[in-house]
């Protein structure tokens, strides 16, 4: 048997990759910063939330066994999670530009080309057709 030789198609497309790969790793690399930026600010606020839950549970306790020691150390639970919620805010990291096209989705028509001509994608807000007889059946019965 003999090796099929690959398809000049099949070339061209390798040698577009080939230039594309670049640029391709330098958007995940990004991506990928970004990424870890928004866990540890997600972390941060998860953070904050648990000193705060924490807080309200101590001050339920302080409640039902009227211990001001309890309430105090409550204030100073809750002064920590608004350290952390501050803490997560400032440090916070900007959104991602979903308008920026990532490398390569406009030659493979993963843009959307629908909305850009001012359809609308099937299902959003539109009745079906099946639904338009049951209605009109139910109003005739009654």
């Amino acid at each position: 048997m003999s090796k099929a030789e690959p398809r000049k198609a099949d070339l061209d497309k390798k040698e577009q990759y080939a230039k594309d790969m670049p640029e391709i790793q330098a958007t995940a690399r990004s991506l990928e910063k970004l990424s870890r930026e928004h866990l540890e600010t997600h972390e941060t606020f998860e953070g904050a939330a648990t000193m705060f839950h924490i807080a309200i549970a101590i001050v339920a306790v302080s409640v039902v066994a009227r211990r001001k020691e309890f309430w105090m150390i409550s204030m100073a639970g809750g002064a920590v999670g608004l350290f952390f919620l501050t803490k997560a805010f400032i440090y916070a990291p900007p959104a991602l530009d979903e308008e920026k096209e990532a490398p390569g989705q406009a030659e493979h028509g993963a843009s959307g080309a629908h909305e850009s001509k001012g359809e609308k994608p099937a299902g959003h807000g539109e009745k079906k057709s099946s639904e338009e007889p049951k209605e009109k059946s139910a109003k005739g019965e009654s």
